[in-house]
């Protein structure tokens, strides 16, 4: 590019920010790469000069002669194996750093704004779908009346119910199962990819 301005050098990584015309960008991509690299123990550095140029440097922990410990393998998130995973949720910077770590570590995604879309996303893949993350306050259809749904069509569902509301608005008492977690907003990458990896693997 042609570098970036001193008084917008602060703003960078803000979601939402973004100097494009509408309907040109999201302002999501650095919060989102940000996001990511400090979940992975990393961080991010930024030179830049008006007119020459800007240039991101990612740095990452890297100790391949480090032995790990039990505790680092039973902390650490399995990778996915292409499994498909249906986020529904109403904020899209949710929806879309929800799906970038998912997709980091090794599954497919497809995402929904509230219930009524999400089940006719599951109503279209629900054959393929294993686990549906999702927000449990959304307008139109909520996370609780949408799941009941979902569950007369597919009744061995596998949920992470997200919410930043009081437990009575979390996952709903009679869905609470194994297979069926819920997962306190705001929550980390790790949070997340644990989260997952639980009730995939619930018996």
């Amino acid at each position: 590019g042609d570098g970036i301005p001193e008084d917008l050098l602060n703003k960078i990584f803000e979601p939402f920010f973004t100097t494009k015309q509408d309907g040109k960008g999201t302002g999501l991509g650095l919060a989102t790469v940000q996001m990511v690299v400090k979940n992975h123990g990393g961080f991010l550095q930024v030179s830049t000069e008006v007119g020459r140029g800007t240039k991101f440097s990612v740095y990452l922990p890297a100790s391949p002669t480090q032995s790990v410990t039990a505790d680092d393998k039973v902390n650490a998130p399995s990778l996915g194996h292409g499994e498909l995973i249906l986020i529904v949720d109403d904020e899209a910077a949710i929806r879309q750093i929800a799906k970038t770590t998912l997709e980091a570590y090794g599954y497919r995604v497809i995402t929904a704004a509230n219930g009524a879309e999400g089940l006719i996303a599951f109503r279209e893949h629900s054959a393929e779908i294993s686990v549906i993350l999702s927000d449990m306050n959304m307008p139109i259809m909520d996370g609780g009346s949408m799941l009941e749904m979902m569950e007369k069509i597919k009744p061995e569902l596998r949920v992470v119910a997200a919410s930043g509301m009081p437990k009575t608005h979390e996952c709903p008492p009679a869905a609470v199962s194994k297979r069926k977690v819920s997962l306190r907003k705001p929550f980390t990458a790790m949070e997340l990819l644990n989260a997952i990896t639980t009730v995939l693997h619930a018996l």
